[in-house]
């Protein structure tokens, strides 16, 4: 019984710290090992450049990633491990984000870190697939489009610097964070 309540419990407390922290890992690969149905949604979004892909992998997923550049924007479009649309992710400043959505960021932020800086600013495209093709071909909102934005921050946390990367709605709301682990290691490094 003593033994089945401390694995319960070393099993809660992996668990939450998992759901803390965030790592990945990015490897080139060839468009031939990625799933036929996540070449195919990027090709049907019609950039006409090139697009490099990628195979991401974190904790506990493994995920395909399409990156590339158009209209002088980084583009990043992420698929689950099966080839599943999961969103679409635009390089943006932070004061592309709406004054009212920013104020609500900021005011979170400051609350929680006092002083931070703003690394990188992404706005989150996702929602129904179909949904997300028609916004990208025509410049057209329809229902099933959602936008979040998602921020990493560098921020002191117990006196050390720290990436944190951060998930809100379109209107500024907190959704979630995480915190980044940068490189993973199993050896001693002097």
């Amino acid at each position: 019984m003593k033994k089945n309540l401390a694995f319960l419990l070393f099993s809660f407390i992996a668990v939450s710290v998992a759901a803390q922290y965030k790592y990945e890992k990015e490897f080139r690969i060839g468009e031939a090992e990625v799933p036929e149905q996540a070449v195919s949604f990027v090709d049907s979004l019609g950039f006409g450049t090139k697009v490099r892909w990628y195979r991401e992998v974190g904790y506990d997923t493994t995920s395909f990633e399409a990156k590339t550049r158009y209209d002088r924007q980084l583009y990043s479009i992420e698929f689950s491990a099966t080839g599943t649309f999961e969103d679409v992710e635009i390089g943006i400043g932070a004061n592309d984000i709406p004054e009212a959505a920013f104020g609500l960021i900021s005011a979170y932020l400051q609350a929680e870190h006092g002083k931070y800086k703003i690394e990188k600013a992404q706005m989150q495209y996702l929602g129904e697939e179909g949904a997300v093709l028609a916004y990208f071909r025509e410049q057209t909102g329809q229902g099933g489009l959602v936008i979040h934005y998602e921020l990493v921050i560098s921020t002191k946390m117990e006196g050390c610097w720290v990436m944190m990367e951060y998930l809100f709605s379109g209107t500024g709301e907190f959704l979630r964070r995480s915190q980044l682990t940068l490189k993973r290691t199993d050896n001693i490094i002097f």
